[in-house]
């Protein structure tokens, strides 16, 4: 080839490559399929299941999961299938997508119908439990909807044999018998963000019995606060059990009600803790979803202009649908092109290069021609550099 000729590069995907070197590879993630499978796979798979996405059902039985592509990576392998027109397989765009967990996202279906999620409209975090999705809501500290207010500030009264310390915090909390004793732990929730429930908070408490910590406490000025909402025009002020309560009364007016989501990997810390090691789980083991991914990446790519065909039960994916090479009137070039790749089983575009290239027929003319050809769906250009017909 010429140096200075323009040259259709293949390589340059912003962060991953779909190029020849899949050739090289020692071992395929997804083997190809031998003709004994292909009979099993066809006896199993009835034409109205064949291509269906199966969905994994989580070890707590409550939920169904689908490991799926990003939108985003599609739309880029597309845009460099359309600009190349080169034909690549679906194992080899399903397997470079898998190299990286942020090209992925998880499908997350309600197995019961009546038992849905609770999306958070300012954080976008979801909940399973109702009463959890309150208890963040009040400890945000940004776009938070209440603000708090000093009612009233005292010593504490009286002999106390014993005191309580947060085992997070390390603060020092009264006695369980103290005045207000179950507004102020509310209060400390609330204060240092601590998502926790309150009855549960409580039994976790570390009891303190030494003197000279309890008269450390007692020295220390003790405040009570209402709250207000910040969100409304009303100046109501209320105590947080209150809050609380009208939380749970409007909670359409801060949680969206779903039955499915689908979240991108790096988006997984916005699921509750149980859901979100289930799926950490699922992804550490690819056997468990990486036929069902395959077919998320076949649906993505059967749409048009993109075509999906198959050759030695391999799926290929290239831009714009086959068309017969007899139907076309050629010129010159092109027909000495269709000749050569005809002849020449498996003939990469450098052969057919070398054998076509004359004082009269550049380079460049050539790649230009057989670029054409392959988008337009004349023939079919491998990302090993193979020619053939179609």
């Amino acid at each position: 080839m010429e140096e200075n000729e323009d040259m259709v590069d293949i390589s340059t995907l912003k962060d991953f490559n779909l190029s020849p070197s899949w050739e090289k590879q020692k071992e395929c993630r997804y083997p190809k399929i031998n003709d004994s499978v292909a009979k099993k796979n066809k006896k199993s798979y009835n034409s109205k299941t064949r291509h269906k996405q199966v969905h994994r059902e989580s070890i707590s039985n409550k939920f169904f999961y689908t490991v799926l592509p990003t939108q985003e990576i599609i739309q880029e392998i597309k845009q460099k299938i359309k600009q190349t027109s080169i034909a690549y397989s679906l194992k080899e765009i399903a397997d470079v997508i898998t190299e990286k967990k942020e090209r992925l996202a998880i499908k997350i279906v309600c197995r019961d119908k009546n038992k849905d999620l609770w999306q958070s409209k300012k954080t976008k975090e979801v909940f399973s439990n109702k009463e959890q999705a309150v208890q963040h809501l009040l400890c945000l500290t940004e776009n938070k909807i209440i603000e708090s207010v000093i009612e009233s500030e005292e010593l504490p009264k009286g002999n106390f044999t014993y005191v309580l310390q947060c085992p997070i915090t390390k603060k020092i909390l009264p006695p369980t018998n103290f005045h207000d004793f179950n507004q102020i732990v509310e209060h400390h929730l609330h204060e240092y963000r601590l998502k926790l429930q309150t009855k549960n908070f409580i039994t976790k408490l570390t009891r303190i019995d030494d003197k000279e910590q309890i008269d450390d406490w007692s020295k220390q000025i003790i405040k009570r606060y209402s709250y207000k909402f910040l969100d409304t025009t009303s100046i109501g002020i209320y105590s947080l059990e209150k809050i609380r309560s009208l939380v749970e009364e409007n909670f359409e007016k801060y949680f969206v009600n779903i039955n499915q989501i689908v979240l991108k990997s790096k988006n997984l810390h916005l699921l509750p803790e149980s859901i979100n090691k289930e799926i950490l789980d699922l992804l550490s083991n690819k056997n468990r979803w990486r036929k069902d991914f395959f077919i998320a990446c076949l649906i993505s790519f059967k749409k048009n202009p993109f075509f999906t065909f198959r050759k030695d039960e391999i799926f290929y994916v290239r831009y714009n649908a086959r068309k017969s090479a007899a139907e076309m009137n050629a010129n010159k070039l092109v027909n000495e092109i269709f000749k050569v790749i005809s002849e020449n089983k498996n003939i990469n575009k450098k052969a057919v290069i070398e054998i076509l290239k004359t004082d009269a027929v550049t380079t460049k003319s050539i790649i230009l021609e057989i670029k054409w050809l392959a988008k337009s769906g004349y023939i079919n250009e491998y990302s090993t550099g193979s020619l053939e017909l179609n």
